[in-house]
């Protein structure tokens, strides 16, 4: 798959963003900052109204935080030219789900892949300023809506990079805030997953 071949919606969606970020890349710290529910931290001027929040919408923690520095962040950037983000990951050889995922033969599960690239939209609906008047919201996939995945490859322990990158090609900015965009993960090079048109949306985390 490249992004030069995919069908794209002829007509799309392309919503500005409500608080303009000024910053094109992200370190860990930042992303951490994110996880731990400090998103003006993160994203820097213009994101301080989400300080009064009680529970704002953010990514997993711990363990489960499975991003890397994001070391491209541009809403007109990509081959579309409607968005592109970009997050690398240096494997190790002892990271926890190895142990488990399989016996003998242990290789990252696709889940966590496509569960990286889910944190990677997540952050960028969020570095659009989506999150800031939301207190209490969370992330979902686009309810009813099929999306596809195709898995080529494996990270396994003796694998260096995994890269995921999102493809925007559209985006909503409400009453319900959207992402549609296309997943890759590449390993060492290879290109090893790949999900068509998947939608993230911002939602009520409530009752």
């Amino acid at each position: 798959w490249t992004p030069e071949e995919q069908e794209l919606v002829a007509d799309p969606r392309l919503d500005p963003p409500t608080v303009r970020c000024t910053k094109s890349s992200f370190s860990e710290a930042d992303i951490q900052a994110f996880a731990d529910g400090r998103p003006w931290d993160c994203f820097g001027p213009g994101f301080e109204r989400s300080q009064p929040h009680t529970r704002t919408p953010r990514i997993q923690n711990g363990r489960m935080n499975l991003l890397g520095p994001i070391t491209d962040f541009d809403t007109q950037g990509g081959p579309w030219g409607r968005g592109y983000m970009k997050s690398t990951v240096d494997v190790q050889p002892d990271t926890w789900f190895f142990d488990g995922h399989f016996k003998n033969d242990p290789c990252m599960p696709g889940t966590l892949m496509f569960e990286g690239c889910l944190q990677l939209m997540g952050f960028y609906l969020s570095a659009l300023g989506y999150t800031v008047s939301r207190d209490g919201w969370r992330f979902e996939p686009v309810p009813g809506e099929p999306f596809e995945l195709r898995c080529r490859g494996q990270v396994t322990p003796t694998s260096k990079e995994l890269t995921y990158e999102i493809f925007v090609e559209e985006v909503h900015d409400g009453p319900v805030p959207m992402l549609y965009a296309d997943l890759l993960c590449t390993i060492d090079g290879l290109k090893a997953f790949h999900c068509t048109r998947m939608g993230l949306q911002l939602t009520p985390a409530w009752p």
